[in-house]
């Protein structure tokens, strides 16, 4: 058998077990930290999105560039082939507002503030926790939209890659809550078809930063003189 036409239809199954692996290392990791009592929760915090970043960007570049052998463009990486899927991403950012408003309003957004903030946290911190995650979503999107997504396209097309991927993206959510499990689905799916269309995952990055960001802030306002 030709080993480059074994390697192309292998892949979509190699990927998936790497994505796989990187989750459940994370999720080790995120554990193993949490238990450090000496690491205040804001240090903790950016132990696991500079970890994470790694582990998602890392592990899926040397995939592509020395098992896959292929060029990272063919992976999402690049601008979108439209300057107007920018719009499309900030008109996603601006339909979800609403629904962050609701978001913030539920246990679980207390919930989530609560295990994420320290107590009397300055601007500085403020200002590098939304750094950390710029970072560590760009990881995380370029895993899913860019590494997985791509990678199942390739051999069976955009249906089947965004459903897989949707399904995988929001098995990794299921610990956060049904709120954005649920939501993770909606956003895996409208995610995937905009990476496809415009052959690049920078757009979903770019209404991810903003929908984290955005959470962040309103969550910091509601729930910020409530701090223990």
């Amino acid at each position: 058998m030709n080993i480059t036409y074994f390697i192309e239809k292998q892949e979509p199954s190699a990927t998936v077990l790497a994505i796989t692996l990187i989750y459940i290392t994370s999720l080790i990791l995120n554990s193993k930290i949490s238990t450090k009592n000496s690491l205040s929760q804001f240090q903790q915090d950016v132990i696991r999105k500079i970890l994470g970043f790694l582990l998602f960007t890392l592990i899926p570049v040397l995939m592509i560039h020395f098992s896959y052998k292929q060029r990272l463009a063919e992976y999402g990486v690049g601008l979108p082939v439209k300057i107007y899927f920018f719009l499309i991403s900030l008109g996603l950012y601006f339909a979800t507002f609403p629904f962050l408003l609701l978001y913030s309003k539920t246990v679980e957004g207390e919930k989530k503030f609560k295990n994420s903030f320290d107590k009397n946290e300055t601007l500085r911190h403020t200002f590098s926790r939304a750094v950390c995650w710029i970072i560590y979503i760009g990881g995380y999107e370029f895993s899913f939209r860019g590494f997985l997504l791509f990678s199942l396209y390739k051999t069976w097309g955009s249906v089947p890659a965004i459903v897989i991927s949707t399904a995988i993206y929001s098995l990794t959510h299921t610990n956060k809550g049904i709120g954005e499990t649920a939501g993770s689905l909606i956003i895996g799916f409208v995610f995937g078809s905009i990476a496809l269309s415009s052959r690049s995952f920078i757009p979903s990055f770019l209404t991810h930063v903003l929908i984290a960001l955005t959470i962040d802030i309103i969550l910091s306002i509601k729930y910020g003189n409530k701090r223990n």
